[in-house]
């Protein structure tokens, strides 16, 4: 089975490459090639210059030797070559002439840009500051790179590595490769890290990431507006969280957000999205039941964001049934019950021990009850080895195929396996029922690395503001903020990214704090009327300041964004209560909006500094 698992991917690969060649615009492809081949294709034109020189000369000169023929041949690199006045020219030499200057010139062009590569690009990020600053050039780097690039983004990227062989694939798609350490202020500030919009630290491990985020906080401090956003990726996920809840709870600095992400946290997210677990056969009259093969980083974050989605979404207190396949799928079980507790009350946990490579898991005896029936609705393949991952899933549709229920399988880039069965998935005999995941193209794609914490605070907040506005009877013609989060300005997605991170400091004001989410009932904390009151009021605060920071000053009237005036730039005390109450709506949404960004809020002490909350 191994085997007839690797003629699939194999077979993919040569399918998917054909398919991307004959899908490339002609152009492109064109292009694609000369780029490869230059270097050959300039030796064969330099090479065909000299021979008709040569052939041209021999002409010419009729009585004179080869070896005179050759050496004017030569001269024409040069733009010289005799003088021919009065002499009928050769075709040949025509064409010679004109040819050998350009082939001279191009490669002298190309062997000066390769000498003075690194100062051009030097020379680019100064005239021409970058928005993105990516540390690392790995494969993760280069997908966000290739990604950013694809939207529009002006990108650096800081290797280490001269050698590594995703430089110049990386400078083919426009950005620009400086060779440094991302550890060393020097190297960062020559990439005008404290001009840019996003860091993002991807280099190998979390020491190296940190120390990234270190230095750009640093420089951070010679920005004269807006802020600074680093992205560090940590592997550790309770690492992860810690940090993330440091940073917002605890640490506000202005003009610099550090946000830290996990590749397994952010893929599972992204593959619950592309593929709900539940709510597909609403109305059927079929609970769900998920099988979720492989309980390693990526299997356990996509075990507890799916429980905690069914706690949240379910008014029923029926438990969702799940069973979970792994080696030791019992004590992996074992070990996040004991760190998300309501996991245990919010699902029906079935565990298999069993190897996916064992004769026990081709038998697939765990999906069928003792009278041989399968209430299975969908099935998660999170195994690390796209070959095991590929031969599982087989063996389970093999199983399952005339009961047509979902297989979703991880693989580590959506190719080979991917591209094959989208061409199968609609034959008579096709795979019609597994879809592919992949993992690391959906998870370091740009909008999902850079839609960090932050950033889904402040969307969220957005949101709420939009929903109250709406039932208000206000209209995007009444208010040109009442438009969705992409179509909304710059300016002013920036301003809730900054309220986002001041949430920390309101929260120390009341005696509260963040901590990583692991209640399914976080979102039920309620402020007291007082505590709403004086948070709304440190609200408008921090958004007067923000303004005024920003060039606004206080207009009576109407809001004037063009001017930058506006009649709100008073005291909380002369607001009126329509005004106020904006205010009062963001801060009740805090729960709900920290939830979604993975926090929770926790009382630490009275607002008055009395004894610590039990």
């Amino acid at each position: 089975m191994t085997l007839f698992a690797d003629h699939v991917l194999a077979v993919g690969r040569d399918r998917e490459e054909f398919v991307n060649r004959r899908a490339k615009p002609v152009t492109r492809g064109s292009l694609s090639f000369l780029r490869r081949h230059e270097w050959a294709l300039l030796g064969i034109l330099g090479l065909a210059g000299l021979v008709l020189g040569f052939v041209g000369f021999l002409e010419v000169e009729g009585a004179r030797s080869g070896w005179d023929a050759f050496y004017r041949d030569l001269q024409l690199l040069v733009l010289e070559g005799g003088h021919l006045e009065g002499t009928p020219v050769p075709w040949e030499i025509e064409v010679a002439r004109l040819l050998l200057p350009l082939v001279a010139a191009y490669a002298g062009l190309k062997g000066l840009a390769a000498i003075f590569r690194e100062q051009t690009g030097l020379l680019r990020v100064r005239l021409l500051p970058h928005r993105v600053v990516i540390c690392g050039l790995g494969e993760r780097g280069f997908i966000i790179a290739r990604s950013q690039r694809e939207r529009g983004e002006r990108v650096v990227v800081i290797e280490k590595d001269r050698g590594n062989q995703l430089i110049e694939p990386c400078r083919q798609t426009g950005a620009v490769v400086l060779l440094g350490d991302a550890t060393e202020t020097e190297v960062l500030r020559g990439a005008r890290v404290h001009r840019a919009r996003h860091v993002v630290s991807v280099c190998g491990d979390d020491r190296t990431n940190a120390e990234v985020a270190i230095r750009a906080r640093q420089l951070a401090r010679r920005r004269t507006s807006g802020s600074l956003t680093c992205v560090v990726h940590v592997v550790d996920p309770q690492l992860c969280a810690l940090l993330k809840t440091y940073e917002i709870g605890e640490h506000h600095e202005e003009g610099f957000r550090l946000d830290c992400f996990n590749m397994y946290e952010s893929g599972a997210s992204a593959l619950l999205r592309e593929y709900p677990p539940f709510g597909e056969r609403e109305g059927s009259g079929e609970e769900p039941h998920l099988v979720v093969v492989g309980l390693g980083k990526l299997g356990q974050s996509l075990l507890v964001q799916t429980a905690r989605r069914w706690a949240t979404t379910q008014r029923s207190e029926e438990r969702l049934r799940v069973t979970v396949i792994d080696r030791q799928a019992e004590a992996a079980v074992a070990a996040l019950v004991a760190r998300f507790p309501q996991l245990g009350r919010a699902c029906d946990l079935i565990c298999g021990d069993i190897d996916v490579e064992s004769p026990e898991f081709d038998r697939v005896d765990f999906l069928f009850d003792p009278q041989g029936g399968c209430d299975v609705t969908r099935i998660y393949v999170c195994l690390d080895d796209d070959s095991v991952a590929t031969t599982a899933s087989l063996k389970l549709h093999k199983r399952l195929r005339e009961r047509k229920i979902p297989i979703v399988v991880r693989m580590a880039r959506a190719s080979g396996l991917a591209s094959l069965l989208e061409h199968e998935r609609g034959t008579q005999d096709g795979f019609e029922t597994v879809r592919t995941f992949g993992f690391l193209d959906q998870t370091f794609d740009a909008e999902m690395l850079l839609g960090g914490s932050y950033e889904i605070l402040a969307r969220a907040t957005h949101e709420e503001y939009v929903r109250a506005q709406t039932e208000q009877g206000q209209t995007p013609d009444t208010n040109p903020a009442l438009v969705p989060w992409d179509d909304l300005p710059e300016t002013l997605q920036e301003s809730n990214r900054d309220q986002a991170a001041h949430i920390g400091v309101k929260l120390r004001a009341v005696g509260g704090g963040i901590v990583p989410w692991s209640d399914w009932e976080a979102e039920s904390f309620e402020f007291t009327q007082e505590e709403i009151e004086l948070l709304s009021e440190m609200e408008h605060e921090r958004w007067v300041a923000e303004r005024l920071r920003n060039g606004w000053t206080y207009g009576s009237g109407t809001k004037n964004v063009k001017k930058k005036t506006s009649p709100y730039l008073v005291p909380w005390d002369e607001l009126g209560e329509e005004v106020k109450e904006r205010d009062r709506v963001a801060v009740r949404g805090m729960p709900a909006f920290l939830a979604r960004a993975g926090f929770q809020i926790l009382r630490l002490r009275p607002r008055d500094g009395g004894q610590e909350a039990d």
